[in-house]
């Protein structure tokens, strides 16, 4: 089993309700259950989730059998281990990577980090990422490179510009509709990036609230498609028109739905991102 593109993946925090120190509230097999009666195709977990899993007496032929009796697979990993690039990092890579190839994982997710000062440049980020990139590569998985509003690769251009410094076939751009939709660079921008250097879309409407830091806001303010302020069906339409043909990972952070059932909670995400996509025309051709 794969993830196929138009295929929807539930993202580590759709399911996971994590509490403010990022640990997962909900174990993993009751994710995959409520992901799998919703349809979804695949999930997500963090490096240090599936840590937390493993040391609750989880083992990996376990999780195995969750996911082959749910028909769900594991479909990506995010926060895959990039940076800093030294020593200490190869480690960690080496577990994410194991995982990876043990659970046919298609995609690693790396974000960029906030990072003070002055900071690494441009070639400094690529080299780092090719790295992560030829290791994957040996073992069949994507890397997916995630700007994020509040770093120093804030947006599309600019992350597509490293990973075209990176060059690694095996390594392209993850489109986060929240962070897309708030970096400043419109349709236009989005618009000229080849799909083919796309490798992962996360799916997510929101509302803004400017008092916040930029990473609470997109830690609370998370909605459904059609319930917040973002272009969602213009970015997915723009994402389908360039070429974009990925699974679609929902990442929604919603407050106002935790008092539902993680079950029902499950099939009103899938639900509304399908529809989403059907009024993008994003569905696969």
């Amino acid at each position: 089993m794969s993830v196929r593109p138009g295929d929807l993946v539930a993202a580590h925090y759709l399911l996971a309700r994590c509490d403010r120190d990022g640990v997962a509230r909900i174990p993993f097999a009751e994710r995959v259950a409520a992901a799998g009666a919703a349809g979804f195709a695949g999930i997500g977990v963090q490096p240090a989730d599936y840590a937390r899993s493993k040391a609750n007496g989880l083992s990996d032929r376990a999780m195995a059998d969750v996911l082959a009796r749910h028909e769900v697979v594991l479909a990506e990993i995010d926060g895959a281990p990039w940076w800093p690039s030294d020593s200490s990092i190869v480690s960690a890579q080496d577990e994410v990577l194991r995982v990876g190839e043990r659970f046919g994982v298609r995609l690693l997710n790396a974000a960029m980090p906030t990072i003070d000062g002055d900071g690494p440049t441009d070639a400094d980020l690529a080299a780092a990422l090719a790295r992560l990139a030829d290791r994957a590569a040996s073992i069949g998985m994507l890397v997916g490179f995630e700007f994020l509003p509040w770093t120093s690769v804030r947006d599309v251009v600019h992350a597509h510009a490293v990973v075209s410094l990176a060059s690694r076939p095996n390594l392209g751009v993850t489109v986060d509709v929240w962070h897309h939709s708030v970096s400043g660079v419109g349709t236009h921008g989005l618009a000229g990036v080849p799909g083919s250097d796309i490798v992962s879309v996360q799916v997510t409407d929101g509302v803004r609230d400017p008092s916040l830091s930029p990473l609470a806001e997109t830690m609370v303010g998370r909605r459904l498609p059609g319930e917040g302020e973002l272009p969602v069906v213009e970015v997915l339409r723009t994402l389908h028109a360039i070429g974009v043909r990925t699974p679609y990972s929902v990442e929604i952070v919603s407050l106002p739905h935790r008092h539902l059932a993680l079950d029902e909670w499950a099939v009103l995400a899938a639900g509304s991102v399908r529809e989403a996509v059907g009024q993008a025309g994003a569905s696969p051709d």
